[in-house]
């Protein structure tokens, strides 16, 4: 068995599904979701449980099997060891040693593992690609807004999905001294990079805060703002996201999938150089080699 604990929004508990699926898939074993977090109400804005709403193959992990690798008392400590010695193969929780950084070992990890991480690199399921994209579709009809987005998306020529995360990257001083925010020359840059290689553009803009995207962002391509879907409509933004021809993301793992869900074999995906406030991609293992980062 192996356990994945599920921490943050949509987009972090996607990489945390794909990479424990990866080492689930592996050992031929079964996958389950500790959802310990959220039941006790984790204080961060987009976080809640949001994998339900498509078809993946986990199923939610009991409290007494999340209990074995969180009981830190003497007699869990006892009760760890003395299963340890009887089952077939030590029981370990493995924690994530570095964001963003792609360690190899975890795809070696032998079988009852509890994962504790955000394992945010496509590298942890790249072998089974084609498994996770058909996993993460979604399992019911999207609202009739949504809808009327999407055929609007395809009746049109070079749509490009373009994601600016503010929200807790302004409000949260943690996560601004860490992530920061991606500048709007970064955005003007993959616009106009876009725009020289296209012609005109249909920009569709996803924003956790559009009143401020619409006072500052000034661009002379069509746009069209979701506004729409809140938080719990988040899956609907990622799936709008990935019927666009071309992605221009934030430094947010939100926006990250709705690019990598793309089908578009043709797809020009950008991403920000400047992944953190102090770390660029060529440092991390976030980006894909073959999207473009400006």
């Amino acid at each position: 068995m192996i356990i994945v604990q599920l921490k943050g929004g949509l987009g972090n508990q996607l990489f945390q599904y794909a990479a424990a699926r990866r080492l689930a898939g592996k050992h031929n074993t079964e996958l389950k979701l500790d959802l310990t977090r959220y039941s006790l109400g984790e204080q961060r804005p987009h976080a809640f449980f949001s994998l339900d709403r498509f078809d993946i193959r986990a199923k939610i992990a009991e409290k007494a099997e999340v209990l074995f690798f969180h009981d830190n008392t003497l007699l869990g400590r006892a009760v760890r060891k003395i299963r340890t010695i009887t089952r077939t193969g030590k029981i370990k929780r493995i924690c994530e040693r570095k964001h963003f950084a792609f360690d190899p070992a975890i795809l070696k990890l032998p079988n009852n593992i509890y994962l504790s991480g955000y394992w945010q690199s496509e590298k942890y399921f790249k072998e089974i690609e084609d498994i996770v994209r058909e996993e993460i579709t979604l399992k019911d009809a999207v609202t009739s807004q949504s809808i009327a987005v999407e055929q609007e998306i395809k009746s049109l020529k070079n749509t490009v999905s373009l994601h600016i995360r503010r929200g807790d990257y302004v409000s949260d001083i943690k996560a601004n001294n860490y992530l920061g925010l991606c500048p709007l020359d970064y955005y003007n840059k993959c616009i106009s990079v876009l725009g020289n290689e296209l012609g005109e553009l249909n920009l569709f803009i996803f924003s956790d805060d559009l009143d401020w995207v619409k006072k500052n962002l000034n661009t002379d391509h069509q746009k069209y703002f979701v506004e729409h879907n809140k938080t719990e409509n988040a899956h609907e933004d990622i799936y709008l996201m990935s019927i666009c021809e071309h992605n221009i993301i934030a430094n947010s793992s939100f926006s990250w999938w709705g690019a990598w869900l793309n089908k578009n074999k043709k797809k020009k995906v950008f991403a920000p150089n400047q992944w953190t406030a102090k770390e660029n991609c060529n440092k991390l293992d976030i980006v894909p080699e073959e999207w473009n980062r400006i």
